[in-house]
This record gives C-alpha cells, sequence and structure tokens, in this order.
C-alpha cells in the first residue's frame, strides 16, 4: 500500500540533518530523483518511506506528518550539530573512511556509530577481562594441583614457578589493565600488535567476511579494516584497498563524484590518491581525571 509522505517535511528533515538530496540517496539507497519527486509531493512504496526515515533517523510517521519532528532534530543549532562533529583525538584516515563505510553497510549515521563507540568498547573490554580472568583461575587451579602432587613424590622434581606471573595477571585484570600495560613479559614495542585486547580482538572475529587485517590495536595505534564489499561496490577491486587504507577520503570522493558510474570514481581516485601517514595515537600511561585534552582535533563531516 502507498504512503504518502509530507514533502515539506522531507525536505525540512533534510536541511535539518545537513544533507542535500543526493547525500540522502545515497544514505537511504535511492537515487536522486526519488528523494527529488518525493519533496514534490510523490507518493512512494512503503519501502522507499522506510529507507527515507532511517537515513533520516527518524520514525516512518516523521515523514507523514503523524508524528512531531523529535527535538533532537527541531534544535535551531540541530543543523550545524548534525553536520559536522569533532572528535579530540588523532585519527587515522582508514579510520574515518570505516567510519563511512560501516554507516553505508549498516544504514545508520557515523554520528550514531560515534556515540555508540563507547559501549560498544566497554563491551568488548570486559568481555575481554572476563575471559582472561577464566583463564587466570583455570591456571591457579591446576597450579594448585601441581605443588599439592609435587609435595606428594619423595624424590626431588623441579617446580615451575607460576605463582608471579599469575598474580601479575590477577593484579592488571583487578584494575582493568585492558591491554596488559603492567604486564612484565609484555614487550614494549609491541603492546600494539602483542597484548590480551588485541588477541582477543582477533580471536573474536577470526573467519568473519566483513572484518579483516585486525593488526595493532593496543595504547600508541588502532590498525583494522572493515567492511571490504562496501569498498569493492564503491570503488570496483583495483581500488578497493585504496578506500580500506585511507588513501581516498570517501566523503570527499561523493561529494565531487556522486553515485555515479564506479569507472568515474575510479578516474576521481587516480588524480586523488594520497599518502598516508599513519597516526600515533597518545599513549595511555597515567591518564589523569578528567581524561586529557589531545586538543589535536579534527572535523569528521557526516
Amino acid at each position: 500500500m502507498a504512503q504518502v509522505i509530507d514533502a515539506e517535511r522531507l525536505k525540512q528533515l533534510r536541511t535539518l540533518r545537513g544533507l542535500t538530496q543526493e547525500e540522502l540517496a545515497q544514505r537511504g539507497g535511492v537515487n536522486k530523483q526519488t528523494v527529488y519527486r518525493h519533496e514534490k509531493g510523490a507518493v512512494g512504496r512503503p519501502r522507499t518511506h522506510d529507507q527515507l526515515a532511517q537515513a533520516l533517523g527518524v520514525d516512518p510517521e516523521v515523514l507523514t506528518g503523524e508524528k512531531p519532528i523529535p527535538s533532537e532534530v527541531s534544535q535551531p543549532s540541530a543543523t550545524e550539530e548534525v553536520a559536522s562533529y569533532q572528535l579530540n583525538v588523532r585519527v587515522d584516515a582508514a579510520v574515518r573512511n570505516a567510519f563511512e563505510l560501516a554507516a553505508r553497510r549498516y544504514g545508520v549515521s557515523v554520528t550514531k556509530i560515534a556515540a555508540l563507540a563507547p559501549l560498544l568498547f566497554v563491551i568488548l573490554a570486559e568481555e575481554s577481562l572476563r575471559q582472561r580472568r577464566n583463564n587466570v583461575e583455570e591456571c591457579r587451579t591446576k597450579y594448585d594441583k601441581y605443588l599439592e602432587a609435587k609435595s606428594l613424590i619423595p624424590y626431588h622434581i623441579p617446580v615451575y614457578e607460576l605463582n608471579d606471573e599469575i598474580g601479575e595477571e590477577e593484579h592488571s585484570i583487578a584494575t582493568n589493565d585492558v591491554f596488559g600495560r603492567t604486564l612484565s613479559d609484555t614487550a614494549t614495542d609491541n603492546w600494539d600488535r602483542d597484548n590480551p585486547f588485541a588477541t582477543y580482538l582477533k580471536e573474536l572475529t577470526a573467519g568473519r567476511e566483513n572484518i579483516i587485517d585486525i593488526g595493532a590495536v593496543g595504547p600508541k595505534s588502532t590498525n583494522y579494516r572493515v567492511c571490504r564489499l562496501e569498498a569493492v561496490v564503491l570503488a570496483g577491486d583495483e581500488f578497493a584497498e585504496s578506500l580500506l587504507n585511507g588513501e581516498v577520503p570517501i566523503r570527499r570522493m561523493m561529494r565531487e563524484v556522486g553515485s555515479g558510474a564506479v569507472t568515474e570514481r575510479i578516474e576521481w581516485m587516480r588524480q586523488n590518491k594520497i599518502s598516508v601517514v599513519k597516526v600515533e595515537e597518545e599513549p595511555l600511561f597515567d591518564v589523569p581525571e578528567p581524561p586529557i585534552d589531545l586538543s589535536l582535533a579534527i572535523d569528521i563531516e557526516i
């Protein structure tokens, strides 16, 4: 059954979200003409109605006028706040592209992904600590049994003293040391690549098609690649790696080339491909309260 979208309401919401017709079309998985026709009063299919509502981050009833525009969208400053946001951290170009690719895959805004990031990190960190806690408890149980068995043997056998190592791990877990920075057997130079949290993420995502190449995830860097399929759709096999590596800024490409043919985007990428310098993140040692303002902010447009 056809659903009637309020043309003025659609245009108002698009403007409040700081989107062009083309940008809304890209987010909603429709073509620009569809957005144009609906803003002129066209009657659309239910699926299109839902796609546009999701792209704008509102309930479908908001588009028909059955519900009011949410207050967080209708505030006078909403356009500026939603059009761009600022993270007071240093972020690689590859991570910026990862925001865009994830947003395209799941049909959500970059703002929503950024807003959920602390929650998702805490979930992963707590699960990583839980796994380590289970492992250390199992290790201590086995070690205690070993010591008990040794005491019953009349002749001498060598004792491997694990107690100190187990104690270190228990202290690390108790202090929420997710990267294992306090562990003596953690090589400083390899903290980003060889630490308990990076190991957990690699195990968790092993064999997952759309989460690939988790490399250094630690105090100084965050290297991973996600959503390769979306990169291929945008750039073809030839330049998908360039998007994943951050050598081509997706947001700028879509502004200047739009949703034309892949060949047009590939030609644009050939001319605008850049060399990427990896950003070293601030060390997480002795972080005071409140947290340090890194003062090296970047603007991520959405």
